[in-house]
């Protein structure tokens, strides 16, 4: 988990404790919460936390869920990965396939035109990775219910992200990232400490963080790593949150986004 996922120590105690196995108490009746919990095929793990919020955004009107990140140093990134891959692929297909300086066996053909086509499959990955990334999740009011409003970043370079709007039950987290205890401790240690050393201007603050940033986008375009993979009933694409980014206390409600890796013990 990276040191930008922001959650509370109230949220990760919740995590730590709902990881614990669950005794029942004989001689207690079953309640139904609400009816949030048939209403959808994923399962909502917290029905009566989502009533409540119900309540909050019918007065409110609307509730910020999840916040990205900027992304620019990831999708800068992705383009200029993209860019060299595809300028190697044009480069070489001309300079070996068409237009060669000397004479080359067809084995070498071969195999640089196999080099070009690999280059130009991941050239066409890395631009679609910058697809699909949610920009903010917030819980809004639809006539008297509360509707999920995600807005989308578009694979297409200067367009406006679209948006899309479900039910509460229709979606679900289908990659998680985990954690483990120490992870916690240490994260919530260097936050404390990293607060009291900030006397340096924004500015510069940005500046070195540059280096890391580009590093760090570089290993998401690689391993994915960081993004929670969101499912939404009725469409096929797969939704990306930046765990980087601000995560609300009641978008917990929607089921676990952390798996928790507990110490192993004999």
């Amino acid at each position: 988990m990276r040191p930008g996922f922001q959650m509370n120590s109230a949220s990760s105690l919740r995590y730590f404790n709902s990881s614990a196995p669950r005794y029942k108490a004989k001689g207690v009746a079953r309640t139904v919460d609400s009816a949030w919990q048939a209403a959808s095929p994923y399962g909502n793990k917290n029905p009566r936390a989502l009533a409540k919020l119900q309540t909050k955004v019918i007065k409110a009107g609307q509730v910020l869920l999840f916040q990205a990140p900027s992304h620019r140093p990831y999708v800068l990134t992705a383009y200029g990965l993209s860019a060299f891959c595809f300028a190697y692929s044009i480069y070489n297909s001309n300079a070996v396939l068409v237009d060669p300086l000397i004479p080359l066996p067809m084995w070498q053909k071969t195999l640089f035109g196999g080099i070009c086509i690999m280059m130009s499959v991941g050239g066409t990955l890395f631009i679609a990775r910058t697809g699909s990334l949610v920009r903010n999740i917030r819980a809004v009011n639809s006539d008297g219910r509360m509707r999920v409003l995600f807005s989308v970043r578009s694979m297409v370079p200067f367009k406006k992200p679209y948006q899309v709007e479900v039910a509460p039950g229709d979606l679900s987290f289908k990659r998680r990232i985990s954690v483990s205890p120490e992870t916690m401790k240490r994260y919530e240690d260097s936050t404390k400490l990293g607060r009291e050393l900030e006397t340096e201007p924004t500015f510069i603050r940005t500046v070195k963080s540059m280096p890391r940033r580009i590093f760090q986008s570089v290993r998401q375009l690689f391993t994915n790593e960081d993004f929670i993979i969101v499912q939404l009933a009725g469409h096929k694409t797969h939704f990306r949150l930046d765990s980087n980014g601000y995560i609300s206390d009641d978008l917990l409600h929607f089921g676990r986004m952390v798996n928790v890796k507990m110490p192993f013990r004999d």
